[in-house]
């Protein structure tokens, strides 16, 4: 995930900015942002912390290792992926941490889990596949496309933004951003090269990271990743960071539309901590501070 190089990005795409939007808009107000933090060891947590990057709290205060944690559209429920007894166990809690459902139970990830925006359904990535059930468990169904991950669902519910591999033989593999319908009917590529993508709030924009090679000097390089914004159907494609010696990536959208949060790491090392930064401004928040925890991906913003 962390070791891309750049290549080009894809236009041309034919969507109607008009059926993006969605259905209802509204006030829109920035929760917490959750986050999982990954150990030396390889263990995991998510935890959430408030905007301003204090009271960071566990999402489970019971201590079990989780891997990926998701807000409802209202703000009002988190969906987990919860690994006790041997299995992973994808849930459905308040805020509080009181666990309302078990959707699905499986041995392998339940990763980057996102609903639909009416909150009836649940997307997760498993095993180089998509899938999709109903928050009461029922209609899993797989969706036809091999090597995608990272799903988040459009504000109007008609798209489903994905990390797609694209691999060689005898080569590394590309990942680029592309969209899939919900209902496996197709496949649209948004940009290459592109990795892990979220949608602002109204559904126009797609927000995501790319690795490129910055030449030092005649003989000597390195890699980094920046952010990237880029319109829904594929134009105007811009970067919003650009800092020396540091890769940034994961990026979530805010609710009310104006920050986005993101991990930032040294590229080569493990450790990695929690930003945001303002779109318009890039007035940017350090919102934590570790030294023996990568704050990483996946990263979601509650919508209060």
């Amino acid at each position: 995930m962390r070791a891309r190089y750049l290549v080009a990005w894809a236009a041309g795409i034919t969507i109607s900015l008009g059926v993006m939007a969605p259905a209802a808009a509204g006030v829109r107000h920035n929760g917490r942002i959750s986050y999982t933090r990954w150990g030396l060891t390889n263990e995991s947590r998510s935890f959430s912390v408030r905007p301003s990057g204090t009271d960071a709290q566990p999402i489970l205060a019971d201590g079990r290792p989780t891997t990926a944690a998701a807000y409802s559209p209202g703000g009002d429920r988190i969906a987990v992926d919860v690994f006790f007894d041997g299995s992973h166990h994808l849930q459905i809690i308040d805020t509080g941490g009181m666990v309302r459902r078990t959707v699905l139970v499986s041995h392998g990830d339940f990763d980057s889990i996102t609903w639909s925006p009416h909150g009836r359904k649940l997307a997760f990535a498993r095993n180089g596949s998509i899938w999709i059930v109903r928050r009461d468990g029922s209609g899993l169904r797989e969706l036809p496309f091999a090597k995608v991950a990272d799903p988040r669902w459009s504000p109007a519910g008609r798209w489903i933004l994905a990390a797609h591999d694209r691999c060689s033989p005898g080569s590394d593999c590309i990942t680029d951003v592309v969209l899939l319908r919900p209902t496996g009917s197709g496949k649209r590529v948004l940009a290459r090269d592109a990795y892990i993508p979220d949608w602002s709030p109204a559904g126009h924009r797609v927000t995501f990271y790319r690795f490129e090679e910055i030449q030092d000097s005649p003989t000597a390089s390195h890699t980094q990743s920046d952010l990237f914004i880029v319109n829904a159907d594929g134009t105007g494609l811009r970067q919003i960071t650009a800092t020396e010696r540091w890769s940034e990536g994961a990026p979530a959208w805010s609710p009310d539309g104006k920050w986005i949060a993101y991990n930032r790491w040294v590229p080569g090392g493990y450790t990695g901590d929690l930003f945001k930064i303002n779109i318009l401004t890039r007035d940017r928040v350090r919102l934590t501070t570790t030294s023996t925890f990568d704050e990483w991906a996946p990263i979601d913003w509650q919508e209060r």
